[in-house]
């Protein structure tokens, strides 16, 4: 079953299940953001801030996932990718962002208080994220020649 969460009437952001991941963002044809969340807490205040810095960007799609249905799947890259650690679900709330089937990277809430932070800190940081790995010129990026 599938429905859509979120603070805002124009915000989608759909509850996608196991059987949808695949297709949902695995499948998809633009970059998949996913909000890592849990039952047990709401992060109320991320999530609408996800809403609202994703809200006008049509070429994002934005997903969210229980992380307690998805355990072996984590385990699976720890096992199989050595990547659980890049995926650190151990800090909720998070983002986790997909590019043409593969993972890419997450980033985690700076806020490890119980209490959530504010709102408009939470859009700084996922403002940050998206424009790091999502909403960037590559024509403008400079190499290291050192790398080579």
């Amino acid at each position: 079953m599938t429905e859509v969460t979120g603070i805002h009437a124009t915000s989608i952001m759909k509850k996608i299940s196991r059987e949808e991941f695949e297709k949902e963002v695995l499948e998809a044809d633009k970059p998949v953001l996913v909000n890592l969340r849990s039952k047990e807490r709401a992060f109320k205040n991320w999530t609408e801030a996800v809403m609202n810095v994703t809200k006008e960007h049509n070429e994002l799609k934005v997903v969210e996932v229980d992380v307690a249905e998805y355990a072996d799947i984590f385990e699976g890259y720890e096992a199989e990718r050595k990547v659980y650690s890049t995926f650190d679900v151990e800090y909720l709330p998070a983002l986790a962002l997909y590019r043409e089937g593969n993972f890419i990277t997450t980033v985690s809430s700076w806020s490890k208080a119980k209490d959530e932070a504010p709102v408009r800190d939470y859009e700084r940081q996922i403002s940050m994220f998206l424009n790091k790995f999502v909403f960037y010129d590559p024509s403008e990026v400079k190499y290291n020649k050192n790398w080579d």
